[in-house]
């Protein structure tokens, strides 16, 4: 189950490491928003589930920071 785990991380780091780049090879600025709003839509339901779950907001505000600089760098 370990292997799996580590073959699953692996695979999702190589998977988001290509799609980010894809914007570049397209030619095509879209995909870039169309990956910022996907990463916003997934950080507020994980940082918003986190803060409910636990009861610590800091966690959640360094998400959020780094989803205002993912912004940002679109502007």
């Amino acid at each position: 189950l370990s292997g799996l785990c580590l073959v699953h991380c692996l695979a999702t780091s190589i998977a988001l490491a290509l799609l980010s780049s894809a914007g570049s090879l397209i030619g095509s600025d879209w995909i870039h928003e169309f990956g910022l709003i996907l990463a916003m839509g997934m950080g507020l339901i994980a940082l918003g589930k986190g803060v409910f779950e636990h009861g610590y907001a800091m966690p959640s505000a360094v998400g959020g920071l780094g989803l205002g600089v993912m912004a940002g760098a679109l502007t």
